[in-house]
């Protein structure tokens, strides 16, 4: 071999060698680059499975801030519903308005109560649920929850409901309205109401009955289980009754009455409990009275 070949030989060992060193480079690259990316896929899945488990409260790692007394203004989503199911530990809850919010969460929806809820709700009872608007899409649809209020607990006060309080108003807020007898609004309230005593259910209702004179007499009753009916009625917006009549009144009873006659229902609380009244009359209508929804 002659020199000039030498040369040449010597020159493609080192090309050879450079070319290698150039792949060991690039493959060792590529590898790490795989085991980055595969763990970070990992750790997404693992922080999503964490935050499919987490369903409750503001921050979703602490689940024992639903229920606090904290104030939620209107820049998060409320809807009302009635539950279905519950274990204590979680319920689902079916809403019942039918606004936008049911067209986003459908007709269930499941709730994680959180290991540190220590409140107890029943099947068949009406709750305010606040949520962060988040909904995972599964069916039952699931929700990041930041609040949960009984009826009795979201209702404005009766003390607090305005001077000028209108039939448009008290629709609105799901009052059961009864117009002598005539018209009732909002029946299937008062409905849902009477299932639940009737299930030991605790429940709670506002019901307006006008005078004969077009004045509201307003009386809320709320069902606390274990046959007691705390009752505190409004007569303050009675303009014929005199002065000393007009005041806020509140009573306990232990039963719920039904009087039949030609098919026309009275509702009744006896056997009070607290207060001067032995009979206090809720609701009463005729039977071909006209009920609007």
């Amino acid at each position: 071999m002659n020199a000039n070949e030498r040369i040449k030989v010597i020159f493609m060992e080192k090309v050879l060698k450079v070319v290698f060193i150039i792949l060991i480079i690039f493959f060792t690259g590529i590898s790490i680059y795989l085991l980055v990316t595969s763990k970070n896929i990992l750790k997404d899945e693992v922080a999503d499975n964490e935050n499919q488990s987490n369903i409750v409260g503001t921050n979703i790692n602490n689940e024992s801030n639903i229920n606090n007394e904290v104030s939620f203004d209107n820049e998060y989503p409320k809807f009302r519903g009635i539950v279905e199911e519950t274990n204590g530990a979680s319920m689902i809850v079916r809403p019942i308005e039918e606004n936008d919010v049911r067209k986003l969460l459908g007709d269930k929806v499941f709730i994680n109560l959180g290991e540190n809820n220590d409140m107890l709700y029943f099947e068949g009872e009406e709750l305010l649920i606040t949520y962060t608007g988040n909904v995972r899409e599964t069916y039952p649809v699931q929700i990041d929850v930041l609040n949960i209020e009984t009826e009795y607990e979201y209702r404005t006060k009766i003390e607090d409901l305005p001077e000028e309080y209108e039939l448009e108003d008290a629709i609105k807020d799901a009052c059961i309205i009864n117009v002598h007898g005539k018209e009732i609004y909002n029946k299937s309230e008062f409905d849902r109401f009477i299932d639940n005593v009737n299930n030991n259910v605790p429940d709670f209702i506002r019901v307006i009955n006008y005078t004969i004179e077009g004045d509201m007499i307003i009386t809320d009753v709320r069902f606390e289980g274990s046959s007691s009916f705390r009752v505190c009625r409004d007569t303050t917006r009675d303009k014929f009754s005199i002065t000393e009549d007009r005041i806020y009144k509140e009573y306990r009873y232990s039963e719920l009455e039904i009087e039949e006659d030609n098919g026309a229902k009275m509702y009744y609380l006896e056997k009070p409990i607290e207060g001067n009244l032995d009979k206090l009359y809720i609701l009463g209508f005729e039977e071909n009275v006209k009920i609007i929804e």
